[in-house]
């Protein structure tokens, strides 16, 4: 998900792939919320957003292709910081929304 969110703000090839990358970000994330929660605040909120971005997805156009073809250092660029981004929001979650996902203490959580 945080790979859309990064990739519609930098120059990437992956813009060619998905038109509306925040959008399509938007939808992910809310959809492995509502697998992952069951309560029916959570099923409100997360429905609401997945709603949203199903809306802007159907009636927003993308007006004329992308032609532009950037090296793949861009893409690879992209796919580090998404990474470090969703390493740091997962290590922050239980601060954010107060759902404990990484042990305290684990810096490595990534590594089995």
């Amino acid at each position: 998900m945080y790979d859309f969110f990064v990739a519609s703000q930098m120059k990437s090839n992956i813009k060619k792939v998905v038109p509306h990358p925040i959008q399509i970000g938007v939808l992910i994330w809310s959809f492995v919320h509502l697998l992952s929660t069951g309560d029916l605040r959570a099923i409100i909120l997360f429905s609401s957003f997945a709603a949203y971005s199903i809306i802007d997805l159907i009636f927003t156009n993308k007006t004329g292709g992308n032609e532009i073809s950037y090296s793949i250092a861009n893409d690879i660029v992209v796919i580090v910081v998404s990474l470090v981004l969703y390493s740091i929001i997962l290590y922050f979650h239980e601060y954010v929304s107060g759902v404990q996902i990484v042990e305290r203490g684990n810096l490595l959580f990534f590594l089995p």
